[in-house]
């Protein structure tokens, strides 16, 4: 199984945000075009890498749920979570 310690899940771009689940995937909605898969996020897919996927949701690093899973570098993971955080404290 590959090391993902240090990627980001989307679980956890949500939690160090502080926002709801679900906040994190729409981020990166917004930038994925901007990024390059393999180096700026992976997909791990659920038949491909069940193992490495279940390693995650035991580790409490991805929502229960969690089918196919988004891991985010650490830079791009620190951009979601800034952006989140100016999002939040935008005024209405």
């Amino acid at each position: 199984m590959n090391d993902y310690q240090n990627w980001l899940s989307l679980r956890d771009i949500d939690q160090a945000s502080g926002t709801t689940k679900g906040a994190g995937f729409r981020a990166f909605r917004e930038i994925e075009t901007q990024l390059t898969q393999t180096v700026d996020f992976l997909l791990l897919h659920h038949r491909e890498d069940a193992e490495a996927i279940a390693a995650l949701r035991s580790n409490g690093k991805i929502y229960p749920g969690s089918i196919n899973v988004i891991l985010l570098s650490p830079a791009v993971g620190q951009r979601l979570i800034e952006m989140l955080h100016t999002t939040a404290n935008e005024p209405r």
